[in-house]
């Protein structure tokens, strides 16, 4: 069912099979997303209306849940042609591209009910990924949040409040920090560079499976460039040839500074061949016949 005129749309949401402008869209209030944060999610970017790693993004949405039994009544394979469909009536040629299950429909219990299928909702609309040029300054704060850091869930408090005064700095992003150790960042992985070595936090319970540190980590490898997936100090980071951020959105950008300092700027060609070879595989996979 659409809700709109489908002439020059500047984004997309979707919910159950409606869809229309975010602004007109909306979600019951018994929607366990709202009451709970109950929900997995995953975020992607569109170029030329070719999103990038979807099916890596579609499996690991799965797999989140199924950690949180959550109930889909949709195939992988339904969920991309519902994303395709979406994604080609929306005038822009650079989109972000959200979609979320939440556990379902009920009165507000902290006990769920067992037979609840997922809702879907999906928003698109106009954005574009970092350009490779773009230098990301940041700030560090406490990592406080959860346990479950490794499902991409709807419980984001801590990442919003930390995100908003990186914001309020003049910041780009926020270094979550946990007994000395960099964990990660409050929407995105990160890693440093030293003496030819990336070194990156290893995944678990407080650490996110990206998709841009898989592919980091694997451009590495096929590069010969050596890589430790552990956990480093504060003080490593500031004292690293190069920190890195890598998300969907960043896809491998140089980190400038953290906490007014200034850090990194010592990467030289590595960094740079490193760094290319990404931002090249984006623009092959997102040019049409590429």
């Amino acid at each position: 069912m659409r809700l709109f005129s489908e002439a020059e749309m500047k984004n997309l949401g979707y919910y159950n099979g409606r869809y229309g402008l975010l602004e007109y869209m909306s979600v019951p209030m018994l929607d366990r997303s709202i009451t709970f944060g109950d929900a997995v999610y995953e975020s992607i970017y569109a170029r030329n209306y070719i999103p990038y790693r979807i099916d890596e993004h579609i499996d690991r949405f799965f797999d989140s849940c199924g950690k949180m039994d959550i109930r889909l009544s949709f195939t992988k394979n339904k969920l991309k042609d519902i994303i395709f469909d979406l994604n080609a009536k929306v005038d822009s040629h650079e989109q972000m591209i959200y979609w979320q299950a939440s556990r379902g429909t009920q009165l507000r219990s902290h006990v769920y009910d067992g037979d609840l299928i997922a809702n879907l909702l999906i928003m698109i609309f106009p954005r574009s990924i970092y350009p490779p040029e773009k230098k990301i300054k940041m700030i560090t704060a406490a990592d406080t949040r959860h346990d479950y850091c490794h499902i991409k869930n709807g419980n984001l408090l801590t990442n919003t409040i930390e995100r908003t005064r990186a914001a309020r700095e003049g910041c780009d992003e926020v270094i979550f920090i946990r007994d000395n150790s960099v964990t990660e960042c409050s929407h995105s992985n990160i890693a440093i560079l030293k003496d030819g070595v990336l070194i990156t936090a290893p995944v678990g319970n407080s650490v996110l499976n990206g998709i841009a540190r898989k592919h980091l980590i694997e451009k590495c490898k096929n590069s010969g460039i050596k890589t430790e997936e552990r956990f480093f100090t504060v003080a490593e980071m500031k004292n690293a040839d190069v920190v890195i951020n890598c998300s969907a959105g960043a896809l491998c950008n140089e980190v400038e500074s953290i906490d007014g300092e200034k850090v990194g700027g010592k990467g030289g060609e590595l960094f740079d061949t490193l760094q290319k070879s990404i931002f090249d595989d984006f623009y092959a996979a997102t040019t049409p016949n590429g």
